[in-house]
């Protein structure tokens, strides 16, 4: 199972790293992350949850994640590329959205499976302009 991670790992950072600005690589590195999830079944996902060490490791793959989204966020507010936000909230929330997604709430509660939510909070990258409006 780490082996399936890493591998999903070095893809994304790669995927990541080609992306034009800071504020780019934020999206880029959560559509990577629906990439590497569109293959993976409700299946898969049910087999996560009934097997401690593989939902160990995805739970863990999950707070990496919100980190780097928080890293991510802070290199664009550095670079002076995106409104200012405050890094460790939107990392949070990129965390607890990820865990929702995880654990089935976010297809409950909106039909979306893992690919499509991942997909769906890599689009929140680019509302900096509703962002604006409220500042």
């Amino acid at each position: 199972m780490r082996a399936v991670f890493r591998g999903a790992t070095e893809r994304v950072e790669a995927r990541t790293t080609r992306a034009g600005t800071p504020a780019e690589r934020i999206g880029a590195y959560l559509e990577a992350i629906s990439e590497e999830l569109k293959p993976a079944s409700a299946a898969f996902f049910g087999d996560l949850d009934v097997f401690g060490p593989a939902k160990e490791i995805y739970k863990q793959n999950t707070q990496i994640a919100a980190s780097r989204v928080q890293e991510l966020v802070t290199e664009a507010l550095d670079a002076g590329k995106v409104s200012p936000l405050n890094a460790k909230f939107v990392g949070a929330v990129a965390g607890q959205t990820m865990e929702l997604i995880h654990r089935g709430q976010i297809e409950a509660d909106t039909g979306l499976d893992d690919s499509a939510a991942y997909r769906a909070l890599a689009d929140l990258h680019g509302v900096d302009d509703a962002i604006d409006f409220f500042q």
